[in-house]
């Protein structure tokens, strides 16, 4: 077998760095495209902390008003109830006295 020359060896080195910066070339585009993603990436993401965020106030806030619209309820149905029975009382009594 015949030995690679040195200028043989010296043709192949040159296709491999050739190779290797063309495919490094190629590996920066990429790892800028991502970092390009990656910030819109985490741009979307704070938008939607921010509208989960707002978003669980509003249903904390439904929350609060739904208990004191129930404590209100609670209170009126129980003033109407002492209501009818004071009336119930006063009736029963204007009738014992005839």
């Amino acid at each position: 077998m015949p030995q690679e020359t040195n200028t043989s060896k010296i043709g192949a080195l040159e296709k491999s760095v050739t190779t290797l910066v063309t495919v490094t070339v190629q590996l920066r585009a990429e790892v800028d495209a991502f970092k390009t993603d990656l910030k819109s990436s985490e741009a979307a993401v704070a938008a939607l902390d921010k509208e989960n965020a707002l978003l669980q106030q509003r249903h904390d806030d439904h929350v609060r008003r739904a208990e004191v619209w129930g404590q209100r309820w609670w209170a009126l149905v129980a003033l109407l109830l002492g209501a009818v029975l004071t009336l119930c009382s006063g009736l029963v009594v204007a009738l014992a006295r005839k």
